[in-house]
């Protein structure tokens, strides 16, 4: 009886870590895209001020009027 015992032990452990590493992996991937995301919108609207203000100063308005 203990020599059964030793594959049914390693299965379960074995699907325990598959299933572990493929949750870690899932989640990883997902935080991954939603950070890019961001910092891609992020990114954008900063790029945008940048533009508005560069756009003021080309312009040679003496009063900066924030979009």
């Amino acid at each position: 009886m203990d020599g059964s015992s030793m594959p049914i032990k390693h299965s379960v452990q074995w699907r325990l870590t598959v299933l572990l590493s493929a949750t870690v992996l899932v989640v990883g991937i997902i935080s991954t895209c939603i950070i890019t995301a961001s910092a891609f919108l992020e990114a954008k609207e900063f790029q945008d001020a940048m533009l508005s203000q560069i756009a003021w100063l080309a312009s040679g308005s003496t009063k900066y009027e924030a979009p």
